[in-house]
């Protein structure tokens, strides 16, 4: 019995050095934690997860070699375990043992190939690339499987401390999907992030995403504690290759990473079905509300994706008419476009977030009207400002302004405006950075809320106002009426003299306004994220399994015609029917961002393929422009082979090499055969030492770019001469 009652007493002393040491740890207090966990270790020895704790602990008091104790003492304890691995090698390459962390990392990686492994090998340097070609993590096999992209809201939270618009879409999903355990009619749903120019995307662990969903829609975010939250989704991520027959949904915004085919062509090729769910065409259809460069890289990648997906969702029904007479208008063949609307809003509960907190207290008490949107022009905060300075004129008192959201784009005059007026004397009010708690306590107590944007794919505010049983006042544009319905009073947001007088009775006919919130009390029916989450994932699994057309991914490319990448780049005009045929397709999904002389090739391989008129086995002569990177070593050697479909490094001596040029442009002329369908192939390959752009980590590692495409029959001697005589530099014959 003594002997069982000091066991007993020895484990509850552990447990509670334990806990000591874990609550230190959260409040950054190192060296107190790493006291406990050692008297902690003294007792339960042999405990894996608080050897890798103490080790942290050290390594934050800058102890290292006592650290590199406690890591490999885990190590011992658990080899096979892919992340001690990874902690020593961090741990030995913040003390400058690059070769000994460059080895730490590569034996996490054999264990499982992570995200963050595999970037701290790249960025080191010294790593043969073929181990990431070669590392794949169990997979998924079965084609009921939907892969989930979810970098656009990673990144966009890395910089927002709360979700907005499309990223709202990707949480909620997110949220949905983590409820059903991932399974949904049958069908997997498989989270996903898919970084640009790589040919494999990277698995999500699921428990860890909720976490960021759920503390991004919480009360209060700490937002260098979100931070921390998405690094360590990111980090865990698992290369994984996708397999034919699957499905892939683009949910944000696509065109953020500067090409669509660096990121989804190498998936199409796979064999995988690809959907996008379109969130609006502003910046092709309305241009002027949106930001130069923006315009430009959606009309290409917009264009790209015409090609790429197979079907296309979209937020609202407004949004696919668009769409479809987007195609219609370019002579595009048809393909399924659907609506799945977005929500209003979740079902309101107001528990103990309902408070006024610091941020919002300076409203308790007072009248106010509420917009909530990114304050830019397009959304159309100035209307409000006109509206209510007409009251104020007349001598009325009307509720008071607030605006929730960031400033964005063109809002000078707006911000001069507002300046001048000092903020209607303190009457409007500019917040942002709110969480969902304190957003839902403004809804709630608000007496209405307005939206007179211009344009909307949906428009998600007033969906919540409504679902909070406010009366609005908003647009009678675009989306919102399908939002909206009956319940809300409607604007005109070109025509500022009648939308006064709706304002005026909203504001002043206190009679009105309640009847409008009774209404809405009474009839009004939320679909909620939950409705709409599972909405999309039934309508992206019937798609899926819908007979579709193979589409073609190829650019078709016309015999004669030099193709120079830098006529896509920024500043250039691009022709508005882009999307007829998307040329920079051409550049296939080993080829960085277009710029204003060319396109780099990332790695030591590299693939241009375009759709021909010719028939299988025709042969044609194939040139391209090259630039020599300043940095390529004295022994980086070029190749060029058309016409044998994707392959590898080619054996030595079975092709033509030349040594590459250093900070020069050249011209290559090969020849090959026209592939079935009459697609051309042709693979470039860099062998031989190359280096990086600089010697510091993360540097890039590229070789040559291309500045130039064109081709020709072998046998049309003019055509040749033509594109020999455009393309002025010495041309070599490999």
């Amino acid at each position: 019995m003594v002997l069982g009652f000091d066991l007993g007493a020895s484990r509850k002393a552990a447990k509670q050095l334990r806990t000591a040491g874990d609550k230190a740890r959260d409040r950054s207090d190192w060296d107190e934690a790493a006291e406990q966990y050692r008297q902690y270790l003294k007792i339960e020895n042999d405990d894996f997860a608080i050897w890798v704790q103490l080790g942290h602990a050290l390594k934050e008091q800058k102890k290292y070699d006592l650290a590199e104790s406690a890591y490999e003492r885990a190590r011992d304890l658990k080899p096979d375990d892919a992340d001690i691995h990874l902690q020593l090698g961090h741990l030995l390459k913040l003390t400058g043992r690059n070769s000994e962390a460059v080895e730490a990392y590569g034996k996490s990686y054999a264990i499982e190939p992570t995200f963050a492994a595999e970037m701290e090998m790249k960025s080191l340097g010294g790593v043969d690339e073929d181990i990431f070609l070669n590392a794949v993590s169990s997979q998924f096999k079965s084609k009921d499987v939907v892969y989930i992209e979810l970098d656009d809201m990673l990144i966009y939270l890395e910089a927002h401390s709360t979700v907005s618009g499309i990223q709202r879409v990707q949480a909620e999903f997110a949220r949905f999907v983590v409820d059903k355990g991932g399974l949904v009619s049958g069908t997997q749903f498989v989270f996903v992030i898919n970084p640009p120019y790589q040919d494999c995307v990277w698995k999500l662990q699921p428990e860890l995403v909720h976490d960021v969903v759920k503390y991004a829609t919480g009360t209060k975010v700490d937002h260098e504690y979100l931070k921390r939250l998405i690094a360590s989704v990111r980090s865990s991520a698992v290369r994984i290759e996708p397999s034919a027959g699957q499905c892939y949904l683009v949910l944000g915004a696509f065109w953020v990473f500067n090409t669509v085919s660096g990121r989804f062509l190498h998936l199409k090729r796979l064999g995988l079905r690809i959907g996008g769910y379109i969130h609006d065409l502003i910046p092709i259809n309305q241009p002027e509300y949106c930001d130069e460069g923006l315009c430009h890289e959606f009309l290409l990648s917009f264009g790209d994706s015409m090609q790429v997906f197979d079907f296309i969702l979209t937020n609202s029904h407004h949004t696919a008419n668009e769409v479809i007479a987007y195609r219609k208008r370019l002579g595009l063949e048809p393909m399924p476009v659907e609506a799945v609307q977005l929500a209003h809003a979740n079902k309101v509960t107001h528990d103990g977030a309902d408070v006024w907190t610091p941020k919002i207290k300076g409203l308790k008490g007072k009248k106010f009207a509420m917009m909530v949107s990114t304050i830019e022009a397009r959304k159309n905060h100035k209307y409000l400002v006109d509206a209510w300075r007409q009251f104020y004129n007349e001598g009325l008192e009307p509720p008071e302004l607030v605006f929730v959201g960031r400033f964005g784009w063109r809002v000078h005059d707006l911000m001069n405006t507002l300046k001048q007026s000092r903020n209607f004397d303190g009457k409007l009010h500019i917040l942002h950075g709110l969480t969902d708690g304190e957003l839902n306590k403004l809804y709630k107590e608000c007496s209405f809320t307005v939206f007179p944007s211009y344009v909307e794919g949906w428009g998600l505010p007033v969906g919540e106002g409504l679902a909070h049983g406010k009366p609005c006042v908003s647009s009678l544009t675009s989306a919102m009426p399908e939002i909206g319905g009956d319940f809300v009073d409607y604007v005109d947001p070109w025509n500022l003299r009648e939308g006064i007088e709706v304002f005026r009775k909203m504001c002043f006919d206190e009679e009105y306004r309640e009847a409008r919130r009774l209404n809405i009390e009474k009839n009004f029916v939320i679909r909620t994220w939950s409705n709409f989450a599972e909405n999309l994932a039934e309508t992206t699994i019937r798609h899926h399994g819908a007979k579709i057309n193979e589409r073609v991914s190829q650019a078709n490319f016309q015999p004669g015609i030099v193709f120079r990448p830098n006529e896509l780049s920024f500043g250039k005009k691009l022709p508005t029917d882009y999307a007829v045929n998307p040329v920079r397709l051409l550049l296939s999904a080993s080829w960085g961002a277009v710029e204003h002389w060319g396109s780099w090739m990332l790695g030591d391989r590299g693939e241009i393929e375009f759709k021909s008129p010719y028939k299988a086995g025709d042969e044609v002569v194939v040139y391209l422009e090259f630039f020599g990177a300043p940095f390529v070593g004295e022994d980086g050697y070029l190749t060029v082979v058309v016409g044998e479909g994707k392959m590898e490094m080619p054996v030595a001596g079975t092709h033509k090499y030349m040594k590459i040029p250093g900070d020069k442009s050249f011209v290559v002329k090969t020849s090959g055969k026209v592939g079935e369908n009459g697609i051309v192939n042709v693979n470039v390959f860099v062998d031989g030492e190359v280096r990086l752009e600089t010697d510091q980590p993360g540097a890039r590692r590229f070789s040559v770019g291309i500045k130039a495409v064109a081709y020709s029959l072998k046998q049309d001697a003019i055509s040749r001469s033509d594109i020999a005589e455009e393309l002025v530099s010495g041309i070599v014959q490999v």
